[in-house]
C-alpha cells in the first residue's frame, strides 16, 4: 500500500491499486498452489491517504479532533511489528475499505504485521509476505495472516478479498492450518496431514495447511 502527498483541501482522499506487472522469475505462487514449500502469492496494498490531511483536520475542528486522533490511532500509519488489522480486500483502498487495528484474538484480525519498514522503497525481509505501503511518511509493512493451529480459512487462494476466518464446516472453507510454530521449520508438516507450507524468517514463523474437509 503506498501514501502519496495528501489531495487538496475539500477532496475526498481516494485509493487507487499499486501497479500489477509480471512477477519476477522464482515469485511465489498463490497459497494452496504448486508443491509444499512454495511460498504464497504477495499481494500489495497502496494506501493514499496522506497523514498531513488528518493533522489538518485536527487542528481545524476540536469536536472532530478526538474522532480523527482514534482513526489515526487504529490505522496502518501507526501499526507497529505484532499489531494485528483487519483488511477486507486487496484492492482500491478508500475511507470504507481501510485497514483498521484490531486485536490479534479478533476473529476478524487477518494479516499480522510483521515487519515495519521506515521507508516505502524497502524490501521486506524474504518471499511470501503481504505488502502495505505508506508514501508519507514513508513506510512499509510487511504482514503475514493471522492465524492459529485449526483456523480455517476462505478468501485464501486468489482474488481480492481478505482473508476470512470461518468454521472448518463452512462450504466457502478453502483450507485448515493443521500446524501454526514459531519457528523456521522446513519439516512443519511431518507428522500431520497438512501438504503445503510456508516459512517467514521475521518473525520466525511456519505455517502448515491442508485442503479444508467440508
Amino acid at each position: 500500500m503506498s501514501v502519496p502527498p495528501p489531495p487538496a483541501p475539500g477532496q475526498q482522499p481516494v485509493g487507487q491499486p499499486g501497479p500489477y506487472g509480471p512477477p519476477p522469475v522464482g515469485a511465489p505462487a498463490p497459497f494452496g498452489a504448486g508443491p509444499a514449500g512454495q511460498p504464497p502469492k504477495k499481494r500489495r496494498l497502496f494506501l493514499k491517504i496522506g497523514l498531513p490531511i488528518l493533522i489538518v483536520v485536527v487542528l481545524g475542528a476540536i469536536g472532530v479532533g478526538v474522532v480523527i486522533f482514534q482513526a489515526l490511532k487504529d490505522s496502518p500509519f501507526t501499526a507497529q511489528a505484532g499489531d494485528c488489522m483487519n483488511i477486507t480486500e486487496f484492492k482500491q483502498i478508500d475511507a470504507s475499505n481501510m485497514p483498521k487495528q484490531i486485536g490479534c484474538d479478533d476473529p476478524t484480525a487477518n494479516v499480522k504485521v510483521a515487519v515495519r519498514l521506515d521507508s516505502s522503497t524497502a524490501q521486506c525481509p524474504g518471499q511470501g509476505y503481504e505488502e502495505l505501503t505508506l508514501l508519507k511518511p514513508s513506510a512499509k509493512l510487511c504482514m503475514i495472516i493471522n492465524v492459529k493451529t485449526g483456523d480455517c480459512v476462505a478468501n485464501f487462494g486468489t482474488g481480492d478479498k481478505g482473508y476470512k476466518k470461518v468454521a472448518c464446516t463452512d462450504p466457502t472453507a478453502e483450507v485448515e492450518f493443521v500446524k501454526v510454530e514459531s519457528a523456521v521449520n522446513e519439516n512443519v508438516c511431518e507428522g500431520t496431514e497438512g501438504d503445503k507450507y510456508v516459512t517467514y524468517p521475521t518473525p520466525p514463523t511456519s505455517l502448515c495447511w491442508k485442503a479444508a474437509s467440508k
